[in-house]
């Protein structure tokens, strides 16, 4: 019987898995056409674009629609956020108080178009009329739901305090004389 708890301790250690919920924070400054451009937003760490572009000629785009944050001081959704690469605009703004904003410099994610990647880091952007600096850094979430894992380590440990509780211990045998 200890054998067998001892087995299952182990096979759920094994089991266990931490919660893979994460964001990806970005956080820009610079100056656009415009003026002061400043700019915060979360995407899901493995995003869906909503729209892309692939026209050829070393044009590539993603396009996120709707992407709630914070864009020169004010609490509001960007219609969209785009990131490019080769010929295309590295990274634009649109729909925002901060106006349209395009800036061109390094390259923020690998992947392909269909699933970008995103790396934590900083990322420059230089030209004629705009320049600043984007970071991304990573936001570890708790998920609101326990993942897979969790449920079957907390079912086993539920189910091993049961058996624990059930056990019967030997009476002490109690002798009267005659």
């Amino acid at each position: 019987m200890r054998i067998l708890l001892m087995g299952l301790v182990a096979l759920t250690t094994t089991a266990a898995s931490p919660a893979s919920a994460a964001l990806l924070m970005f956080d820009f400054t610079g100056r656009g056409l415009g003026g002061p451009v400043a700019a915060t937003f979360q995407l899901d760490s493995n995003p869906v674009p909503d729209m892309t572009n692939d026209p050829g000629f070393g044009i590539q785009q993603i396009f996120f629609n709707n992407v709630p944050g914070v864009f020169n001081g004010n609490a509001e959704t960007a219609t969209t956020i785009a990131f490019g690469k080769g010929l295309a605009a590295q990274f634009q703004i649109l729909g925002t108080s901060a106006g349209f904003a395009q800036f061109g410099g390094d390259e923020v994610f690998s992947g392909t178009l269909d699933k970008p990647i995103f790396r934590a880091g900083t990322y420059n952007f230089t030209g004629l009329f705009s320049s600043g600096t984007l970071t991304i850094s990573e936001v570890d979430v708790a998920a609101a739901v326990p993942e897979p894992a969790s449920w079957l380590t907390m079912i086993l440990g539920f189910g091993l305090v049961g058996v624990a509780v059930r056990r019967r211990v030997a009476a002490p045998a109690v002798g009267f004389a005659a």
